[in-house]
């Protein structure tokens, strides 16, 4: 298998929950991808720019220097954004490469064609970033306490309580 990483996560209502979760992979799995993709729904677009920007602040701080790929669905349409992520993710893996999803700020609509196709293509890697205390939930990372925080695998050994 290549060593080339993709992570593909999911714009939502919560920029700081993409930011956040994006930063403890990077922190605590030491996951370094290659390339991003992201997907978001056409309300949500225009948050596109800001989290480019907050993504190459922390790649910079990492020291990598991924691409970064914006998709664009239509809103709570599953099927189709199923379709888009599952032909993404089936170039990514034909690529060798190392897969992960993070579904921590994604909403419903597009986690459910996020995990359908991530189910039959066994990604590597799901993440979930949970925070116990949502009052501190729209702060950046290192200001939430880190006992307030826990990143789940969903596919690693043992992902369950």
């Amino acid at each position: 298998m290549s060593s080339d990483k993709a992570y593909i996560t999911i714009l939502g209502r919560s920029s700081w929950a993409m930011v956040n979760s994006y930063y403890a992979v990077l922190r605590q799995e030491n996951f370094l991808p290659d390339v991003i993709h992201i997907f978001t729904e056409k309300k949500y677009e225009s948050y596109a720019p800001k989290i480019r920007e907050a993504f190459g602040i922390l790649n910079s701080e990492f020291g990598i220097k991924p691409s970064i790929d914006v998709h664009t669905v239509e809103d709570v349409d599953f099927i189709a954004a199923g379709k888009q992520m599952s032909e993404t993710i089936q170039n990514l893996k034909r690529a060798g490469m190392e897969v992960a999803l993070d579904i921590t700020p994604g909403r419903k609509a597009l986690i459910i064609g996020a995990l359908i196709p991530a189910m039959k293509q066994d990604l590597e890697h799901i993440y979930y970033l949970e925070i116990t205390d949502m009052s501190d939930a729209a702060r950046p990372y290192m200001e939430i306490p880190l006992q307030q925080q826990k990143l789940w695998d969903l596919k690693a050994k043992g992902a369950t309580r």
